[in-house]
């Protein structure tokens, strides 16, 4: 076996197997599958102040609900979370954290190996969401939840709200690609251009593979934006970014485990996408919502980012942050910082105690 890479910063107290609800038009197909981690910190209420004790003695603890962007995979929420669970303070306030993988990345791309393949063109962000409500639903029905989404893994989560009436206390959301329905059509032709070029340059590295895990962790190492990551994120891509070409050949030749092909499917600003965009603005007015961006601009255009915290225009974040030196892969170049974020919003409930309103 390689040893290329880490498989972990922060050791999962637990993982779980997830089949995802099947469409109605995909019933004749293979169940998809979601592999699930679940952290859960370790400190006591007697290593934290009285102040923090009777907070979360009074509001009780709080669940993370994870989502990852494309072509990543969970573990990155771990560069975070170990931070988040190294504050005593913070800490106490956490129950669990869960982070659910996309079904074609990391080991869940493993296991729907063949489905999707042969079955499945794409694993659109609704039918992820569907899998994570699924989950919340039958598991953790009595939790007092916090969502925290990265990219497509945020509007993946408002979808949870609003088709599934998922109740959240708070969200914090990482370089989101939602933006206002204005916005969107004041610069429709340059984002649908800028989306076909995405298409065509994952098309062209559809098939891209390198003999060994090795040279592929060679070849990632010099591009970005991986080179733009802190170490230890890298070294999780090596182990959770790769898959075999051939399953019965785990030491030899290997691609991308969130592959180009389905990647490229979830640039597209549909209905679901825009469904999610006006959602997101309702959300606001219910519930503190905490946006994060990098700094600099590398994929989601300023003009989209001011949308969603335009106040003249009816959008209300509860905070706003940009990163100094983080982009769109903020969470795991600057993971203190959106560590920060995460740590305000929990200490923020317990200071206002507010009702879910969904």
């Amino acid at each position: 076996m390689s040893t290329v890479g880490i498989a972990h910063v922060l050791p999962p107290t637990s993982q779980v197997i997830v089949d995802i609800p099947q469409y109605e038009s995909d019933v004749n197909k293979s169940v998809i599958k979601m592999v699930v981690n679940c952290y859960r910190p370790s400190t006591s209420l007697s290593n934290v102040t009285s102040q923090m004790q009777s907070a979360a003695h009074a509001h009780g603890q709080y669940t993370l609900i994870l989502a990852q962007g494309s072509a990543l995979h969970k573990e990155t929420f771990e560069l975070f979370l170990k931070d988040l669970f190294s504050r005593p303070d913070v800490a106490v306030l956490i129950r669990e954290a869960w982070a659910f993988e996309w079904p074609v990345a990391g080991e869940s791309s493993i296991l729907n190996f063949t489905a999707l393949q042969s079955e499945y063109k794409d694993i659109p962000c609704p039918m992820y969401a569907t899998g994570i409500a699924h989950f919340i639903r039958t598991r953790l029905h009595h939790a007092k939840l916090v969502g925290i989404g990265n990219s497509a893994g945020a509007h993946t989560l408002v979808h949870t709200s609003a088709r599934e009436r998922i109740a959240y206390e708070a969200l914090v959301v990482i370089e989101t690609v939602m933006m206002s329905a204005e916005v969107f059509s004041a610069n429709a032709s340059e984002i649908q251009t800028a989306a076909t070029r995405i298409h065509a340059g994952y098309k062209a590295q559809s098939e891209v593979s390198w003999p060994s895990r090795a040279e592929a962790s060679e070849w990632i190492r010099k591009k970005h934006p991986y080179k733009t990551w802190v170490p230890e994120a890298v070294s999780l891509f090596e182990t959770y970014g790769f898959k075999p070409v051939d399953l019965n050949k785990p030491d030899g030749a290997v691609t991308f485990s969130f592959s180009k092909k389905h990647e490229g499917t979830l640039v597209v600003y549909d209905d679901d996408f825009h469904e999610a965009s006006a959602h997101f603005k309702v959300l606001m007015s219910q519930i503190p919502v905490h946006l994060v961006f990098g700094e600099k601009i590398d994929f989601v255009p300023r003009s989209s980012q001011d949308s969603v915290s335009d106040r003249d225009n009816g959008w209300t974040p509860a905070s706003l942050t940009r990163v100094r030196k983080g982009t769109h892969s903020v969470h795991i170049q600057v993971p203190r910082a959106v560590s920060d974020v995460v740590a305000m919003a929990l200490k923020d409930l317990t200071r206002a105690n507010p009702e879910s309103k969904l």
